[in-house]
C-alpha cells in the first residue's frame, strides 16, 4: 500500500480519511484524541472542517496514523481505557452500599445507586466490546473466565 502524505491540511479527502480510519480501528474519538494528545473537540473540529489544519506539531503524529503505524498502540490504548473506565465504576460499589444504609432519603440513596450501577453496566459493555474487537479475543475471554472461576 502507497504511503499517505499529509501536509497538516484538513481537505474533505482527509476529513473522510480520519473518519475511515477511526471506523476501520473500530475505536471511539476519545481514544484517538487521548492517543494523540489533543481534545475530542479538536477531532471534531477537524472532522467538520471548523479548523482547516492542525499543528506542526500533529502533522507527523496524524500521517503516521493515516498509514496504520499506530494501529496495534490504539486499539491496546482503547482496551486499557475501557478496562480503566471499568476499574472505576466498581470501585464505586462498596460506597454505594454504605451510602444507601445511612442516608435518610431512600429516594435519593436509590438513586445514587442506581447511577453507579448504569456507570459499572455501561463500563462493562465497553470492556466487552473492547475484547471483541481484540483479533485474539476469544482467547483473552476464556482466559478472563478461567481467572474467574478460580
Amino acid at each position: 500500500m502507497k504511503e499517505i502524505a499529509f501536509d497538516g491540511q484538513f481537505t474533505n479527502e482527509f476529513r473522510n480519511l480520519l473518519r475511515h480510519r477511526m471506523e476501520e480501528l473500530c475505536v471511539p474519538k476519545h481514544v484517538v484524541a487521548r492517543f494523540l494528545g489533543i481534545s475530542n473537540s479538536t477531532i471534531s473540529k477537524w472532522q467538520n472542517g471548523l479548523t482547516p489544519a492542525c499543528s506542526p506539531k500533529h502533522r507527523p503524529l496524524l500521517q503516521d496514523f493515516f498509514n496504520g503505524h499506530f494501529d496495534q498502540q490504539i486499539r491496546q490504548s482503547s482496551f486499557a481505557f475501557a478496562g480503566e473506565k471499568f476499574q472505576l465504576s466498581t470501585a464505586l460499589l462498596p460506597n454505594a452500599e454504605r451510602h444507601y444504609r445511612e442516608c435518610r432519603d431512600k429516594r435519593v440513596a436509590g438513586q445514587y445507586v442506581e447511577g453507579i450501577i448504569k456507570a459499572v453496566e455501561e463500563s462493562l459493555r465497553g470492556l466487552i466490546g473492547e475484547l471483541l474487537r481484540e483479533p485474539n479475543s476469544l482467547t483473552v475471554i476464556r482466559s478472563l473466565l478461567r481467572y474467574a472461576q478460580g
